[in-house]
């Protein structure tokens, strides 16, 4: 009995086999359909950007140095802090100074004196040379005198400028606003006059950024900023981009590198850059009308240049020869091949050929 049922279970089993899983469905031809994702191809209107990679440097910068010599006695300033122009950061010890302008106030009141009366010495002499009293060598002599004394008075006069000066030198103060980076000396420390370096200034609102482009670029740019200021964008690693106005185009082409340099300024209230950065920069030359973007996963390289698949009415890949014009983020820009409203595959490319059935599926952009 158990015989007979293993015979009957051996034709069940052999018909079970003789359909293959990759066999077409009953009613359906060809090969199965493949899954792929597609997207729709756009037209917008998009600017034109030449892309570089910049420096973010201060507006202004400057090492502060004394320009008299003495001890620090006083530091007015955290490291790091912003300062606004005119803000006291160091004290130089002032009464050596302080009293170099009294002893020279004093010069300037004595030899005032002096040439007052050598002056009126030389009224009475002249008056009495006229009147044939005394020489007329003896006017000329005492006239001289006056004008020696005056002399002297305009010597000390200067002399009190150039000490009250130097008073005010021991006061060192911002030169604009900006952020001061590490101080150098310390209290007590004593400085030297146009040597002793005290502390970094660096301006960053506003700050510029430095950057070179082709020069075959210096056409375009220069058509456009004829037209109007010129937008740029600079995003450091890890912030958002922010919007700047192009300044500066430099008066020639670097020879050994074939670039041109420009420099663009930037608000930066944020301080969202900093000095030394590196930066992305994109330089907005034009608005380009209704250009066609797709997905830069749908642009397939082959040996006879760029192409895409496009699915049809019937869900059948057609290949389609293009041609790019540039790649703007996750997007390519095409300069020919679609119109813009083409459905085209933007993964799933391996298996495909000219007329293969597809299942597309449309993952929102």
């Amino acid at each position: 009995m158990r015989a007979r049922t293993a015979l009957l279970l051996v034709p069940t089993l052999l018909c079970g086999c003789g359909q293959g899983s990759g066999s077409p469905l009953p009613g359906q031809s060809g090969p199965p359909a493949l899954p792929v994702t597609v997207a729709k191809a756009q037209r917008a209107d998009l600017p034109k950007e030449i892309r570089a990679v910049g420096t973010v440097e201060p507006l202004a910068s400057v090492t502060i140095k004394p320009q008299v010599e003495g001890m620090l006695v006083d530091i007015g300033f955290e490291e790091g802090a912003e300062v606004h122009a005119g803000d006291l950061l160091l004290q130089i010890d002032p009464r050596p100074f302080q009293a170099a302008v009294l002893g020279v106030q004093a010069d300037l009141l004595r030899d005032r004196a002096l040439a007052a009366d050598a002056k009126a010495a030389a009224e009475q002499i002249q008056g009495a040379s006229e009147k044939s009293a005394i020489s007329k060598r003896t006017a000329e002599q005492a006239a001289a005198a006056a004008a020696a004394a005056e002399a002297t008075v305009q010597k000390d006069t200067a002399m009190l400028e150039t000490a009250q000066l130097q008073l005010e030198y021991c006061s060192i103060r911002a030169p604009f606003d900006g952020r001061t980076g590490k101080l150098e000396a310390r209290r007590g420390t004593v400085v030297k006059a146009n040597e002793t370096a005290l502390v970094q200034l660096h301006q960053i609102l506003p700050i510029r950024v430095e950057f070179s482009v082709p020069e075959q670029q210096l056409a375009a740019i220069r058509a456009a900023a004829a037209k109007g200021p010129l937008t740029v964008h600079a995003q450091a690693e890890g912030s958002a981009s922010v919007d700047g106005t192009l300044s500066f185009l430099d008066n020639e082409v670097d020879r050994a590198s074939g670039t041109i340099r420009l420099m663009a300024t930037f608000p930066n209230e944020d301080r969202s850059l900093w000095p030394g950065q590196f930066v992305q920069v994109l330089l907005q030359t034009e608005i380009e009308r209704g250009v066609v973007l797709v997905p830069s996963g749908a642009v397939q390289t082959g040996q006879d240049g760029d192409f895409v698949f496009v699915v049809d009415a019937d869900s059948k890949a057609e290949v389609r020869p293009v041609r790019v014009s540039r790649i703007r983020g996750d997007s390519t820009v095409l300069a020919e091949g679609l119109q813009g409203d083409e459905t085209v595959v933007t993964e799933g490319q391996l298996r495909l050929v000219s007329g293969t059935r597809v299942v597309p599926k449309e993952v929102p952009r």
